[in-house]
């Protein structure tokens, strides 16, 4: 039985190892064992005394290899992964990776572009102003149609009118501070601008069973009006009386707006005969010398 050709002795001559996974040693074309494949191991002749690498540089890249240090003037910094500018092509670090920060050449070449381009010639829209309008014109006869306020748009008015008197109503005095929340009644007091003539009205409540001369006394004090005059109370009627007063003809709003109201009848006793409305704007006005 013949013997299988398996394997090669080693050239060591000191050796000769039957080795079934021989080494080649591409310098001096001899195999050897695994002991003696190395250059030094078996001295071999034809090596010199640098191995020269055959791969390509592409390919291997030592550590201290300059790629990978930043490619801006003033860095040095060193990184595992440089970032590639596409304007410039240049690999810079994370903290010169913006083209503004490492002073793109392409940023520099943009402005020249730009300094070549002519500047727009200013349009005359004169023209165009013209016929994109269209001039209607307007008889000097035409009246402004008026468009009517609705039911709905009247309500909400008065609505809103109420819930800020409500809200911005303060005490007619010490005596109004202490009054239950039940024993309210909150009016608009303001003073005729022949008296007063800035925007003087204000929210103040009162007691419901309180004589009207009682307002009348608070409403002098706080506007500070002359004592050397006499003074008297009128109902002014507007969108609260329009939607609260449903009990009260137009012809009794209109006898009881702008005439002097009893100064000793109550707020209460006034809400049943003069159609008096929580909210209601009383006007203090100077009564005329007798």
């Amino acid at each position: 039985m013949t013997e299988l050709n398996i394997g090669a002795h080693c050239s060591e001559k000191d050796c000769r190892q039957l080795d079934f996974l021989p080494i080649h040693c591409e310098h001096c074309d001899r195999v050897f064992c695994k002991i003696h494949s190395s250059i030094t191991a078996h001295n071999c002749p034809i090596s010199s005394s640098t191995y020269k690498c055959h791969q390509s540089s592409s390919q291997f890249r030592s550590d201290d290899a300059n790629d990978n240090i930043c490619d801006y003037h003033l860095c040095n910094e060193r990184q595992l992964v440089m970032l590639s500018c596409d304007g410039c092509y240049g690999n810079f670090c994370t903290s010169h990776k913006q083209k503004e920060v490492h002073q793109c050449s392409s940023l520099t070449q943009s402005l020249h572009q730009l300094d070549k381009i002519q500047p727009f010639k200013t349009v005359d829209r004169t023209a165009l102003n013209a016929i994109s309008h269209t001039i209607i014109p307007t008889k000097a006869n035409d009246t402004l149609s008026v468009k009517p306020v609705s039911d709905r748009a009247r309500t909400t008015k008065a609505k809103l009118i109420l819930l800020k008197t409500k809200m911005e109503a303060l005490p007619g005095g010490q005596r109004a501070r202490e009054l239950p929340e039940s024993e309210r009644f909150v009016i608009r007091l303001s003073v005729m601008p022949e008296v007063l003539s800035t925007n003087n009205m204000i929210s103040v409540y009162f007691g419901k069973r309180w004589p009207l001369g009682c307002i009348l006394d608070y409403g002098c004090e706080h506007f500070h009006l002359p004592r050397d005059k006499k003074y008297g109370l009128i109902r002014l009627s507007d969108e609260l009386d329009e939607y609260f007063a449903t009990d009260c003809s137009q012809h009794q709003n209109d006898i009881v707006s702008n005439s002097l109201l009893d100064l000793n009848s109550s707020l209460k006793q006034h809400v049943g005969e003069n159609c008096f409305v929580e909210g209601q704007l009383l006007q203090i006005v100077c009564l005329p010398q007798t």
